[in-house]
């Protein structure tokens, strides 16, 4: 089948082992190797045994080099959407190969205060024992108090270091929760974030490997254009009440979803590394992205009483790839945030107020 599909739609280019071919989609505009009637494994190719077997001109299955050091790291893009099931559900499917020793003339920004950063954060975001909201604050404990200069200064090095193991040390979970308790609740405010955000991701939704959920962003966007500040701040708290009853319970079976989730987002990005954004906003739009799939998510529960797992993959990745579709979604982002007065590090994690 693959055979048969590969010969019909591959045309073969040739330029360079990168631009070696392209897949001709079909008249509906859906890769030939796409399933529509799966649950959430779409891809043809990377259901085969051998996962080795992807073509690397694939545009809806793709490996893609991220730099990290003297690094070039295999990973996949969260965009895909037989990526983004694999990303969510595997608890493998990240780890694929590192190749070192690039040349120096190419060498990333990224240096060991990055890299011993980035461990930290992806230790925490390991941490079983602690909630995606819980490992999220843990997160920002770390990175917002250093600044751009803690980054490069080699004189500090040494003890900028240790300040951060100390720091890490002292995040046991009983710490996070008291320390997130004193945290304020703002629903109007949450609210207005959100349906800044939440139009444009759902206005601009691009479901065109998923066209069952365009019901969805439509009704979204709708119900977003139709709520007064009172009336968002009371959808706020009805979002977070279905989160509890319907969508947290799926969560807390399948573990692995957010775990996975948040490691790929530290791993892929290199976090807080942004060749955009400095290290804080980094953070902002990270707490930001897990706030508003959070939300989109209660809102699937909210109009149809039940969540599957394929559904949370579906918003998962049409969420992300309007992120990389608009290049100015970073920046209206950012803008949202700083309009909404939460694009400081004493404010940005009030939205992380939740009770799970």
């Amino acid at each position: 089948m693959i055979r048969s599909v590969a010969q019909k739609n591959i045309h073969l280019e040739k330029i360079d082992p990168d631009n070696w071919g392209i897949i001709l989609l079909t008249n509906d505009n859906y890769c030939p190797f796409f399933e529509r009637d799966r649950s959430y494994t779409y891809c043809r190719i990377g259901d085969s045994d051998n996962c080795h077997t992807r073509p690397k001109f694939c545009i809806d299955y793709p490996y893609v080099n991220i730099r990290w050091k003297n690094e070039l790291r295999k990973s996949l893009a969260i965009e895909c959407p037989e990526a983004c099931g694999q990303i969510l559900m595997s608890q493998t499917s990240i780890w694929v190969e590192s190749h070192k020793n690039i040349a120096a003339r190419s060498q990333s920004p990224l240096n060991d205060m990055y890299q011993l950063v980035n461990s930290e954060c992806i230790s925490i975001a390991l941490r079983p024992e602690l909630t995606l909201s819980e490992r999220l604050f843990a997160i920002g404990q770390i990175v917002l108090p250093l600044n751009k200069d803690d980054y490069t200064n080699k004189k500090t090095l040494n003890q900028t270091k240790e300040k951060i193991k100390a720091r890490a040390a002292l995040l046991t979970p009983s710490f996070i929760k008291t320390s997130m308790s004193q945290i304020p609740h703002d629903y109007p405010k949450q609210w207005q974030l959100f349906a800044r955000i939440g139009a444009q991701v759902s206005a601009l939704a691009n479901t065109e490997t998923v066209p069952t959920m365009e019901t969805f962003w439509q009704s979204v966007h709708q119900d977003i254009m139709e709520q007064s500040s009172e009336s968002g701040a009371q959808k706020i708290a009805e979002l977070e009440n279905t989160w509890k009853r319907i969508a947290l319970p799926v969560v807390n079976d399948f573990p692995h979803i957010v775990t996975n989730y948040l490691f790929y987002r530290l791993y892929h990005d290199g976090f807080p590394f942004h060749a955009k954004m400095d290290e804080h906003e980094s953070y902002y739009q990270l707490v930001t992205d897990c706030f508003m799939l959070r939300n989109l998510t209660s809102y699937w529960a909210m109009m149809y009483s039940q969540l599957r797992k394929s559904k949370l993959i579906d918003i998962v990745n049409i969420y992300h790839r309007w992120r990389r579709q608009y290049t100015g979604a970073l920046i209206q982002s950012a803008e949202s945030l700083k309009e909404c007065g939460y694009y400081h590090p004493d404010s940005i994690i009030q939205l992380l107020h939740h009770q799970e």
